[in-house]
C-alpha cells in the first residue's frame, strides 16, 4: 500500500503533485518522477520493496508495472494519467447538460454539480478548496475500508479437502 498511497512518495500522491502543477504537469514528468523515487540507480530494473519496476526500454516508453497482491500490472503513464485523474467534466459537455432538453439529463446533472461544489465549497482557511482528484477519493475509500476491515474480529474456519476415492484416511 505504501507503494501505491505512500504520503508524499507514493504514487497517487505524486500524481496528484503533478495536478497541482498546472500546465507545467504532464504524464511523462510524473513518470520520470516515479522512475526516480523508486528505481533511482541507473541499472536498477525493480524497487527494494519489489512492488515497482521498469526497464530500460520500458522507461523510454513511460512504461512502469506495479506488483498487486492479484499480480503484476503494467502501465503506460502517456495515457492521459494526469487528465483523468483531474476528473474534470469538459465545459463543452457542462453546456450541453445545462441546455438539455430531457429533465433526467438536468435532474442528474444538477445533483452531480451540488455535490462537487459540496466538495469543493471552502477549506479551513476560507480559500476555495480543490475538488477531490480521483487519486484522493480512493486513498479516502482504501482508509476507510482499512479502518473497517481493522475493526472486526476475524474467526477462521478450518476446511479439509475431501479425497477423490472418498476412503477414510487417504489425504490427497
Amino acid at each position: 500500500l505504501d507503494t501505491i498511497q505512500g504520503k508524499k512518495t507514493g504514487i497517487l500522491a505524486m500524481l496528484d503533485d503533478e495536478c497541482r502543477l498546472g500546465a507545467r504537469g504532464n504524464d511523462k514528468n510524473w513518470a520520470d518522477r516515479l522512475y526516480k523515487q523508486f528505481i533511482p540507480n541507473k541499472n536498477q530494473v525493480e524497487s527494494e520493496n519489489t512492488r515497482f519496476s521498469a526497464t530500460a526500454i520500458e522507461k523510454g516508453k513511460s512504461m512502469f508495472t506495479v506488483r498487486h497482491f492479484a499480480g503484476p500490472v503494467k502501465y503506460t503513464a502517456t495515457t492521459s494519467f494526469l487528465e483523468k485523474n483531474k476528473d474534470e467534466i469538459p465545459v463543452t459537455a457542462q453546456n450541453l447538460f445545462d441546455s438539455a432538453d430531457s429533465w433526467l439529463i438536468k435532474d442528474i446533472y444538477e445533483v452531480q454539480k451540488q455535490e462537487s461544489q459540496e466538495h469543493s465549497s471552502s477549506d479551513k482557511a476560507g480559500k476555495p478548496a480543490k475538488s477531490k482528484t480521483v487519486g484522493q477519493q480512493f486513498k479516502q475509500q482504501l482508509i476507510q475500508l482499512m479502518e473497517k476491515v481493522e475493526s472486526t474480529e476475524p474467526h477462521y474456519i478450518r476446511c479439509l479437502k475431501p479425497n477423490d476415492a472418498a476412503k477414510a484416511n487417504l489425504m490427497t
